[in-house]
């Protein structure tokens, strides 16, 4: 029963505050970017203004990624398209599960 809980918080509305799980949708980065996406979970902080664009906030980022980071004020913030937005949830432990799954394969 806890995995069917899962879903049922996955199937919501995307809100501020909320943790998220990323893809490249573009393809325009390497697959050290992937592997970094695959592996780290994200913290949607708002909408890049005038844009469709999502702004998503990450513990760290590597300093090679700083190239593609969308504003010198947001550390450690990438922007993302709404469909790159895979999943989210209000806990972060539920979004961890996901990332261990895919890191092993299950």
């Amino acid at each position: 029963m806890k995995h069917l809980k899962l879903f049922e918080n996955l199937n919501r509305q995307l809100e501020i505050g909320d943790y998220v799980l990323c893809i490249d949708g573009e393809k325009l980065h390497d697959s050290v970017f992937d592997r970094f996406l695959k592996e780290n979970i994200g913290k949607y902080v708002g909408d890049l203004a005038g844009t469709k664009y999502m702004v998503v906030q990450f513990d760290y980022l590597p300093d090679n990624f700083g190239y593609m980071t969308h504003s010198k004020d947001m550390k450690n913030s990438l922007r993302f398209a709404p469909d790159e937005i895979i999943y989210w949830s209000k806990n972060k432990e539920e979004l961890e599960l996901i990332v261990t799954a895919n890191k092993y394969n299950l």
